[in-house]
């Protein structure tokens, strides 16, 4: 995780602290830019499939999952800076969750690639080019030991 410096670390987590500010509704705000940047994504939630965004805005299945998400966002970015083995147990462990469910490489790529673009929507001026290159990396870190455990789990 050498590409992980202090000062990204620091970038990561004043951004994220002001996400935490409302995780509640801000988890739901993401994953309705996620479906939306993702046609079909929404259908692999058995109960998500065919509410619009006015009902997804008051699901209680999409700001439970919303909120678990951010939740395990919020330790990542909290673990960073003094337990990186945490960080990867994480990630290890959300990934075997989501292997039985069909969930690939790219589907990951994809949620950290919409997080970057959402917190950017979100931060607005306060988001910028360094902001988003110490996301990408840390997008870069996740990836890699996300690819390594999926690989383990397919064999």
């Amino acid at each position: 995780m050498g590409d992980l410096t202090a000062e990204k670390i620091a970038i990561i987590q004043s951004d994220w602290a002001a996400v935490r500010q409302n995780v509640k509704q801000n988890g739901v705000d993401f994953f309705i830019f996620f479906f939306k940047s993702n046609p079909g994504y929404q259908n692999m939630f058995k109960t998500m499939r065919g509410l619009s965004d006015v009902e997804l805005n008051k699901s209680a299945a999409l700001r439970s999952h919303a909120l678990r998400v951010m939740y395990a966002i919020s330790s990542l970015v909290d673990n960073l800076s003094d337990d990186l083995d945490a960080v990867v147990e994480i990630l290890k462990k959300m990934t075997d969750d989501h292997y039985p469910r069909g969930i690939k490489l790219s589907h990951f790529q994809n949620l950290f690639n919409n997080l970057v673009e959402f917190l950017g929507n979100k931060l607005g001026s306060g988001f910028g080019a360094k902001n988003k290159a110490a996301w990408g990396t840390l997008a870069g870190v996740m990836l890699g030991v996300i690819d390594v455990e999926l690989k383990g789990l397919m064999g």
